[in-house]
C-alpha cells in the first residue's frame, strides 16, 4: 500500500483525471457464431452469454489476448478479462486497447460494475445491454506504474482465492471419501440386509408449487433435494395451507426423503434426512423411507458414490430419469450397528460443516479473501478528482491481509475437528532449539536449567513463553515445565511450542509419558538428539480436550505432590504423628518419670 501511496504523491500530486471509457477505448461489439461452426477440437474458446462458461472452441480468433470482455446477454454484466486470444461472438463486448490504460487494471475497475450492468439491461425481447451503457462509464486513469501496482497487489487476491477454491475442492474430495469409506466402502465386514428387512418405504403425496402459501405447514418438495438441501436438514422453505397439508403423506424425525424423478442420473435418489421435530408433507415423485436406523446416516449412504452406482442398475428413462421406491426394497447394505453409524454421522457432520457452513473452515475463508479483495479495489481505484488522495486503510483489514496461513496447521486443525484426534510427529507442533553458554551474563532473576534443574540466575532469559524443556544429555527422563522466562545451557533443549495446535501443559505430561530415556542414542552419556525427538509420534485430541486432560492431571499431581493438600500433606501428617508417638515411646526416662509419678 505505501508504494501505492508514494507513486501516487510523486507522480500525480494533484489527483487523477476521469475520462469516459469510450473517449480512452473502443466497445466493440463480437461477432455471431453458429453452433454448425464450433468443434471441441477448435484451437480458440468461445465466449457469448457467460464469463465463466465458454460456448465452445473454433479455429480461428478474432480478438487479442489481455483483453476484458464484458456480457451483454445471458450472465448480463459479467467482467472478464482473457490472457490468450479468443473469439468474441455477440453475446458479448471486447474492450480495445490504449497505451494510457493497463487492461488488467481496466478489469479490476469494471468488475466493480457487474450489478450496474445488469441493472441497465433491456426487458423487451431478449434481455441485453446497449454498449452506450458500458461506454458511459467513468474510469480514473493514473499514470501506467501506478495501474500497474494497483494490478499487482489486486491480483495476489486472485491468486490466494484461487489457492482456496482448489483447497476446498480437495476437502470436498476427502468428504466424499469418507463418506464412501465409512458408508459402505470400508473393510469392516457388517452384516448385509436389504431395505425391507429394516426399512418401510412410502411414496410422497400430490401438492404442487402452486399449493405453496407464505406462512402455514412444513412442506418439502423433491425438486428442492437436489437444488437447496444438503443430506440433513431441520427447516423448510416452503408451507402449504392446513386443507392441503392435511391431506398429503408426511415424514416424521429420522425419516429420509428422496428424490425418485430427476432429468439427470446423478440428481435422482438424491436425499435429505429430516431431523425438525414437526411432521412434514412431502411431494409427489418423492419416497418416504423410515426405520430404527439412524436417518442422517442413511441419507449419507444414499449420496455415497457407492449407492449411486448401485442405483443405475434401477434408474430408467432419457429426458425424465425415474427411479422406483418398490425397488429399494431389494437393494442391500452393509448396516454396521446403531452406535457405529452414529459415529459415522458425526464424523461427516463435521466434514459437511467444514466443507459448505459459510461461519467456518475454507468457505469463511474464501469469503474474507473477497471481501478483502473488494475493498482494496474500491479503495484502490478511488481518486479524488484533484488535490487530496483518498487512500485510508482500515488497519484491521490491513493485519488480516498481512497474516500468512499456516497450510499445515489448518489441516492438522481440521482432523482434530473432523476426527476428534490426528497422529503428528513433534516436529509438527513445536520447534526444537539448542540451549546457550551463560557465563558471560551477570547475576539476575531468571532460572538457568540445565539438565540436573536450576543451576543460577541470571539478568537475561533465552525465551519468555511456555516452554516444555527437554533433557539433551544425562538424565534423560528429567522433563521440565516453564512459563516464566529463562535461560537454558547446551546440555538441555526447549521448546517453541505452537498453541494454535497444542497446549503447552499438555505436551509436558505427554512427553512424560513417552519415556524420552528409552530413545538414548549414545553408548556412554545418555543422549538425545533433535532428529530423535522430532519423529517421536504424539495422539493429538482438540485444544479442548487437550485442556480437559491437562485439569484432570494438573489436580492429580497436586493431590500427590503438592505439601499443602492432598497425600503429600497427609503423608506430612502422619510422619508428624510418628515423630510424637516415637520421640513419646522411645523416651524412658520420661515414661519412668511418668509412671513413678502414678
Amino acid at each position: 500500500m505505501s508504494k501505492v501511496k508514494e507513486l501516487i504523491k510523486e507522480l500525480c500530486p494533484n489527483g487523477v483525471e476521469y475520462k469516459k471509457l469510450s473517449d480512452v477505448v473502443p466497445v466493440n461489439r463480437g461477432s455471431r457464431l453458429t453452433k454448425s461452426q464450433l468443434s471441441d477440437n477448435g484451437l480458440y474458446e468461445v465466449y457469448h452469454g457467460s464469463k465463466d462458461v465458454i460456448l465452445g472452441k473454433y479455429d480461428k480468433y478474432n480478438t487479442i489476448g489481455d483483453t476484458v470482455i464484458v456480457v451483454n446477454t445471458g450472465g448480463i454484466g459479467g467482467v472478464k478479462y482473457l490472457k490468450n486470444n479468443f473469439w468474441c461472438s455477440d453475446g458479448s463486448f471486447n474492450i480495445g486497447h490504449s497505451e494510457e490504460l493497463n487492461n488488467k487494471y481496466l478489469y479490476h475497475f469494471l468488475s466493480q460494475y457487474e450489478n450496474y450492468f445488469l441493472s441497465q439491461k433491456r426487458v423487451g425481447g431478449v434481455p441485453t445491454i446497449d454498449k452506450s451503457v458500458i461506454e458511459k462509464v467513468r474510469i480514473p486513469i493514473p499514470p501506467i506504474e501506478v495501474q500497474e501496482e494497483i494490478v499487482r497487489i489486486l491480483d495476489k487476491f486472485g491468486e490466494l482465492e484461487a489457492e482456496l477454491e482448489a483447497e476446498l475442492e480437495a476437502r470436498q474430495s476427502q468428504y466424499e471419501f469418507w463418506r464412501g469409506k465409512l458408508c459402505g466402502d470400508n473393510k469392516k465386514e457388517y452384516k448385509k440386509v436389504r431395505f425391507r428387512d429394516i426399512a418401510t418405504i412410502t411414496r410422497g403425496g400430490n401438492f404442487q408449487k402452486k399449493d405453496y402459501v407464505e406462512e402455514g405447514y412444513p412442506c418439502i418438495h423433491y425438486g428442492q433435494i437436489y437444488t437447496y438441501f444438503g443430506p440433513y436438514t431441520d427447516k423448510v422453505i416452503s408451507y402449504l395451507s392446513k386443507e392441503v397439508y392435511d391431506k398429503q403423506k408426511k415424514a416424521h424425525t429420522n425419516d429420509v426423503i428422496m428424490a425418485v424423478t430427476s432429468e439427470n442420473y446423478d440428481d435422482v435418489c438424491k436425499s435429505v434426512a429430516w431431523v425438525g421435530e414437526e411432521d412434514i408433507a412431502v411431494s409427489g415423485h418423492s419416497a418416504i423411507i423410515s426405520s430404527n436406523q439412524n436417518g442422517k446416516f442413511l441419507s449419507y449412504y444414499f449420496n455415497s458414490s457407492v449407492f449411486q452406482k448401485e442405483k443405475l442398475k434401477y434408474a430408467r428413462g432419457v429426458k425424465v430419469i425415474e427411479f422406483s421406491p418398490e425397488k429399494l426394497n431389494d437393494i442391500e447394505i452393509a448396516l454396521p450397528p446403531i452406535e457405529v453409524q452414529n459415529k459415522i454421522v458425526e464424523v461427516l457432520d463435521k466434514f459437511d460443516t467444514i466443507c459448505k457452513d459459510f461461519e467456518i473452515g475454507l468457505p469463511a475463508e474464501k469469503e474474507l479473501r473477497q471481501k478483502q479483495y473488494e475493498y482494496y479495489r474500491d479503495m484502490l481505484l478511488t481518486f479524488a478528482d484533484s488535490g487530496e488522495i483518498i487512500l485510508q486503510t482500515d488497519r484491521q483489514t490491513d493485519r488480516q491481509t498481512d497474516r500468512q496461513t499456516d497450510r499445515q496447521t489448518a489441516i492438522i486443525r481440521l482432523l482434530q475437528y473432523v476426527f476428534g484426534f490426528v497422529k503428528v510427529k513433534l516436529e509438527d507442533v513445536v520447534s526444537i532449539k539448542n540451549g546457550k553458554d551463560y557465563k558471560h551474563l551477570s547475576d539476575g532473576n531468571y532460572p538457568v536449567y540445565g539438565t540436573g534443574g536450576i543451576m543460577t540466575y541470571v539478568d537475561k532469559y533465552c525465551y519468555d513463553k511456555p516452554s516444555v524443556l527437554i533433557p539433551r544429555k544425562g538424565s534423560l527422563n528429567k522433563i521440565y515445565y516453564v512459563e516464566e522466562p529463562f535461560w537454558n545451557v547446551d546440555t538441555i533443549f526447549y521448546t517453541e511450542i505452537n498453541e494454535d495446535l497444542i497446549v503447552p501443559k499438555f505436551l509436558y505430561y505427554y512427553l512424560q509419558n513417552k519415556h524420552l530415556e528409552n530413545l538414548n542414542t549414545a553408548g556412554g552419556v545418555p543422549s538425545l538428539t533433535q532428529g530423535v525427538l522430532n519423529l517421536v509420534n504424539i495422539l493429538l485430541p482438540t485444544l479442548e480436550e487437550q485442556e480437559k486432560i491437562v485439569s484432570i492431571l494438573d489436580r492429580f499431581d497436586k493431590l500427590t505432590n503438592n505439601i499443602s493438600e492432598g497425600l503429600p500433606a497427609e503423608i506430612e501428617l502422619r510422619r508428624k504423628q510418628y515423630e510424637y508417638y516415637r520421640n513419646k515411646l522411645l523416651n524412658f526416662e520420661v515414661i519412668y518419670n511418668e509412671s513413678d509419678r502414678c
